[in-house]
């Protein structure tokens, strides 16, 4: 899985993602899926961001890619730091 399949393009997507999210290529599509709902789930991503994607890149320009992208670094960075605290503490209810 090196590059868009079907897509006619040779871009080596995968490494493009492993790359920019700072995981291996192994795990960067995983990485990409989890940003992408992070990004969506934390309403940083809005359902009419995404939808430009559907516009011929022309018409919708560059400018809304580079934003995407950022999103998805801050939503894997967000991960990330989650994974380094680790799960937060269950505090027991006080006894009655």
């Amino acid at each position: 899985m090196d590059s868009i399949s079907g897509s006619g393009s040779d871009f080596p997507l995968w490494s493009f993602f492993a790359g920019l999210l700072d995981v291996n290529e192994e795990t960067a599509g995983p990485a990409f899926c989890a940003a992408l709902v992070e990004s969506v789930v934390s309403n940083k991503l809005t359902k009419e961001e995404i939808d430009v994607f559907s516009e011929p890149r022309s018409e919708r320009g560059f400018e809304i890619l580079g934003t995407f992208l950022g999103k998805l670094i801050e939503a894997n960075e967000r991960l990330q730091g989650q994974q380094v605290e680790g799960p937060s503490p269950v505090i027991p209810a006080p006894a009655s």
